[in-house]
């Protein structure tokens, strides 16, 4: 009966130990710390995407080096009279590429004005009618007209930790929206005498520090990992590094 006892208790032991080397060679950890290059794949990109005039700059990432492209960086400007809009773009390029996103309530706030000049060189008066949205309060006369819940990709820093029971998503996010600019410009009426103007302004823009380094979180056939960044002039995307765990 002894014996019987140590010959079962030796497989169950046994049996205990493959299933555990053998769920510690094929699960990656469930979280990895930014800065700490233990048992990740690290490759260098020295990349710099630089939007010009009714263009973009693009850049492809492959974090895990087989061949298919994981994520997409976009630098553009779109010019638009009588000012640009400009950005950037991070984009999951296959389903099995996800980024690390925070969940928040956006609101969209409205305000209204007119503005009326003499307009010398055409003898007529000119009207401007002025509809302003923006992604925060700027006066206490605002009206809401849009409350939603929205996906922004998440800024991360040295020390931080990435885990997989975050929050991913597989989709386009616009990171560095840009500055004020104008959402729509028409001429409405015209007269005699007269011109009307619908001027519609778009406010909403992502503030970040000037030129700091940050990380977004990454995870790739369920392998977590980051992109190294930086943001200048709210547009041009500097890439120094993508991680992915080995």
């Amino acid at each position: 009966m002894k014996n019987l006892k140590l010959i079962l208790s030796t497989i169950l032991l046994q049996i205990i130990f493959i299933s555990c080397e053998k769920q510690n060679g094929s699960e990656s950890p469930n979280y990895i710390v930014i800065g700490n290059h233990s048992k990740l794949e690290i490759n260098s990109k020295d990349t710099i995407l630089i939007g010009v005039a009714n263009d973009s700059s693009s850049f492809d990432i492959d974090v895990n080096n087989d061949g298919i492209d994981d994520f997409k960086l976009i630098s553009y400007i779109s010019d638009f009279f009588p000012s640009s809009n400009f950005g950037c773009i991070v984009e999951c390029q296959n389903k099995e590429a996800y980024l690390n996103v925070i969940e928040i309530i956006d609101t969209t706030f409205y305000n209204g004005s007119s503005e009326q000049i003499i307009d010398d060189y055409y003898g007529k008066v000119a009207i401007f009618n002025n509809d302003f949205y923006s992604c925060f309060r700027s006066s206490l006369s605002d009206t809401i007209v849009l409350i939603q819940k929205i996906y922004e990709a998440k800024d991360m820093y040295v020390g931080d930790t990435i885990k997989k029971s975050d929050i991913y998503i597989g989709d386009k996010i616009e990171f560095s929206p840009s500055w004020p600019f104008v959402l729509d410009y028409n001429k409405v009426y015209e007269s005699t005498d007269t011109v009307v103007y619908q001027i519609n302004h778009l406010e909403c823009y992502r503030k970040r520090i000037k030129n700091s380094i940050f990380y977004f979180g990454i995870k790739v056939d369920d392998k977590l990992g980051w992109i190294q960044l930086s943001v200048d002039d709210g547009y041009k995307i500097y890439l120094f590094e993508t991680a992915v765990q080995e």
